[in-house]
């Protein structure tokens, strides 16, 4: 058996009270947090890595002993699973299957309550505390700031972004060709 994984069974076991100095060091740290993770979701929980997004969360990757590890880079638990799995999983499918958002409702959705809700206050402040920003970074350019409970501060007075809310309003969703059309109403 791995030699990272000894310790890490230690440390679950309360045979160790942590890990030793400088385990989680640099790329060969990342290496170890990233083997530490597949064994606990894998093999110790025994959790079918396709059923990762409906069945780990937080709270179970924090509850055996791998926040310190992720916090020294940085990470919340995603960050963590996807250092575990790269370009295996995205943000959206925890979002999607752990949490039932469909697509069309995220911006009805997601919210600084749904933030708190889901213990991810500390990824939406990193975000300028926008959800906007933060749906934006997992959806580029699948929804606009004005679809949201509320929208980035100082959104509204730049002239361009009420311009470009107007112009879906009345082409997109009401269909006029012009404006002199929408203003003969």
């Amino acid at each position: 058996m791995n030699p990272y994984v000894l310790i890490y069974r230690e440390v679950l076991e309360g045979r160790r009270k942590r890990f030793p100095d400088h385990f989680f060091e640099g790329e060969q740290g990342k290496n170890i947090l990233k083997h530490l993770t597949q064994y606990l979701i894998e093999e110790h929980l025994n959790i079918p890595v396709m059923a990762i997004p409906s069945h780990i969360s937080a709270r179970i990757l924090w509850n055996h002993r791998l926040r310190a590890p992720a916090n020294r880079y940085g990470w919340n638990f995603i960050d963590l699973i996807e250092n575990a799995y790269p370009k295996f999983f995205h943000p959206w499918d925890v979002i999607e299957t752990k949490w039932g958002i469909t697509h069309h409702l995220i911006p009805k959705v997601v919210d600084f309550n749904f933030f708190k809700n889901h213990r991810l206050v500390g990824l939406f402040s990193a975000f300028g505390d926008s959800p906007y920003e933060v749906i934006n970074t997992v959806y580029p350019g699948e929804f606009r700031p004005w679809e949201f409970k509320s929208v980035p501060m100082n959104y509204w007075k730049n002239g361009n972004n009420i311009k470009e809310a107007m112009d879906f309003l009345l082409f997109e969703r009401l269909g006029f060709t012009s404006y002199k059309e929408a203003l003969k109403i």
